[in-house]
């Protein structure tokens, strides 16, 4: 009667449930998996499929093996790797293993051959299969039925269920009988299974010319992306990884283009405090002007570097964590009073901040865009951010220079400070208009109102989708 029931269903498999059975006392046959029935029991239950070899798939077939202390990568397949085969053990091998080995699938006295490390992952996979064999065997209370063949083309039981079941119930030498009797081994007492053979024939696939797939060569061949896509993108990164990928893509991934570009990026003698480099005072000089814009100092003050600044320079040193003698905080100190606040206090860049209705320093402009039907996460801090007594907000990047700036240079600034205002104004209504403001201090002052260079900034992000 099940071996009917079956019948439609091996006519036609795709009529068969995909979905979890949740009435399954109202069906005569539910379909579940082996996984699906732990810890579940039926009076008949027939295992569909015992076919296939156990270490058909395993780590011996996966690139990549992650298991407890083992972390593997196979040798790439235009490397040569050396197999693992019989001739092994017999002597001294002539085989050349200078080529790299992988996780393998051959046996040797019982155990699988090859490097503990990946021996010890497949072992595990291995035991993992036959420990779902057993599931599968102990789910029956009253009848078990399995699918076996009378002529099995695997004859090793170590790597076949099949093969297994026909050795343990002594199937072939029954094959043809209706009923007989199976000893039990391993159990301490003489013990035997009742087992019934149901011989049915082999239903042979039927299939048409008209049925048949057509030539892969009548399809046109898919366009293989190769390029890759960053989910994570930030303004200081951008132009780099837009306009030179090949150079710039391995750097970003290592997270070692973080630093700030005006402190990178300029060539020849800078012209700094002795003792300090470019980016630690970028960092300090950073933190002395937007703790002047967030304090509401006077431009009186900021000239002549008053109170608190110096006190603020102190802290700011104090938390560094580079060493700063006596010698470079004067030193600091002298180029911050004597050159970098005049300059901030005499620009038109302050100017405005001072006459803006609200401030705020180190603002977070994050979001999440969308390139190429892939969803990337960007954040970023501009320095500034203003609202001005118009109601146009107006974000302000300040750059330390020590060199003029040459032209690229000056094409990445703006392309960030840009790309500043443009994730602002995604963020605020409609009606409200944004402004970037790129403003330079140093050897280089000039301060102006800046546009995304060559395109604008969805183009520039556009880019970034799968490049090579």
């Amino acid at each position: 009667e099940l071996a009917q029931i079956l019948d439609g269903y091996a006519a036609e498999p795709k009529d068969g449930l995909v979905l979890p059975v949740p009435n399954q006392e109202e069906y005569d046959v539910v379909f579940r998996t082996i996984h699906n029935m732990k810890g579940d029991e039926d009076s008949v239950v027939c295992l569909a499929d015992a076919s296939g070899s156990v270490n058909f798939r395993g780590p011996h077939t996966d690139t990549f093996l992650a298991l407890g202390d083992t972390l593997a990568l196979a040798p790439p397949e235009t490397v040569s790797r050396t197999p693992l085969t019989r001739s092994d053990d017999q002597g001294r091998a002539t085989t050349d293993y200078g080529p790299l080995r992988w996780a393998s699938d051959y046996r040797n006295n019982g155990y699988v051959a090859g490097p503990p490390a990946l021996s010890r992952v497949s072992q595990r996979h291995c035991a993992e299969q036959w420990r779902l064999l057993y599931v599968a065997l102990t789910r029956a209370r009253d009848h078990l039925v399995l699918s076996l063949p009378v002529e099995r083309r695997n004859t090793g039981a170590e790597t076949s269920w099949i093969a297994t079941l026909a050795d343990e119930l002594s199937f072939e030498k029954n094959s043809s009988a209706g009923t007989y009797e199976a000893p039990v081994s391993d159990t301490g007492k003489e013990e035997t299974l009742t087992v019934g053979v149901n011989d049915v024939a082999w239903a042979e696939g039927k299939s048409s010319e008209s049925q048949q797939p057509a030539p892969q060569s009548a399809y046109a061949p898919s366009e293989v992306k190769t390029g890759w896509t960053s989910r994570y993108v930030n303004a200081t990164s951008m132009y780099q990884l837009a306009a030179d990928s090949a150079s710039s893509k391995a750097q970003y991934i290592l997270d070692e283009g973080e630093k700030r570009v005006s402190t990178q990026r300029t060539a020849g003698d800078a012209d700094l405090p002795d003792g300090i480099g470019r980016e630690q005072l970028g960092e300090i000089t950073h933190q002395i002007l937007t703790s002047a814009v967030a304090q509401s100092l006077s431009t009186a003050k900021l000239r002549s570097f008053d109170e608190p600044l110096p006190d603020i320079l102190a802290q700011s040193l104090a938390a560094s964590n580079f060493r700063i003698t006596p010698e470079i905080r004067t030193s600091i100190q002298t180029y911050l009073s004597d050159r970098i606040c005049p300059q901030f206090a005499k620009s038109d860049t302050w100017a405005e901040i001072q006459q803006a209705q609200a401030q705020y320093v180190e603002e977070p402009i994050h979001t999440v865009l969308e390139i190429d039907d892939i969803e990337i996460e960007t954040q970023n801090r501009a320095d500034i951010v203003s609202m001005q007594s118009d109601g146009q907000w107006v974000v302000d990047e300040l750059k330390l220079t020590h060199t003029p700036i040459n032209q690229q240079t000056k094409k990445e600034h703006q392309l960030q400070t840009a790309f500043y205002g443009w994730v602002l104004k995604r963020q605020l209504p409609a009606e409200c208009s944004v402004a970037a403001r790129l403003t330079y201090l140093g050897e280089s002052v000039e301060s102006a109102v800046v546009t995304s260079p060559i395109a604008p900034v969805p183009e520039w992000l556009a880019s970034l989708a799968d490049s090579e």
